[in-house]
């Protein structure tokens, strides 16, 4: 029992040494202009894809609309503008299939 206790003591105080050198230890510096500069970029590519998304609906549904109303899909994109189903394409690059009216990024 006696040396029960004995290793008991040595545990508790190479514990109590070793969260004294821990706390004296210096932390790692988190550094606030680099985390801003990625959450920047993260929110940049977010704002991006959501553009491009955003783009993409408008351009579907201009399509659709054509459809409705010609009966047809437009032979290109560019007809979209001439026939007044859109001011303008969005910019970016696009792949159009006229024979199914499907548009996507590229």
């Amino acid at each position: 029992m006696k040396n029960f206790i004995i290793i008991l003591l040595l545990i508790a105080g190479i514990w109590f040494v070793y969260t004294k050198i821990m706390e004296n230890q210096p932390k790692k510096e988190v550094n606030a202009v680099t985390n801003y500069a990625d959450n920047l970029k993260k929110s940049e590519e977010k704002a991006e894809a959501a553009k491009n998304m955003a783009n993409l609906m408008v351009m579907k549904q201009a399509i659709t609309a054509f459809r409705g109303t010609e009966g047809r899909f437009p032979t290109s994109l560019d007809e979209l503008t001439t026939k007044n189903y859109i001011d303008r394409i969005p910019q970016g690059d696009y792949n159009y299939d006229p024979a199914t009216g499907e548009v996507s990024s590229k």
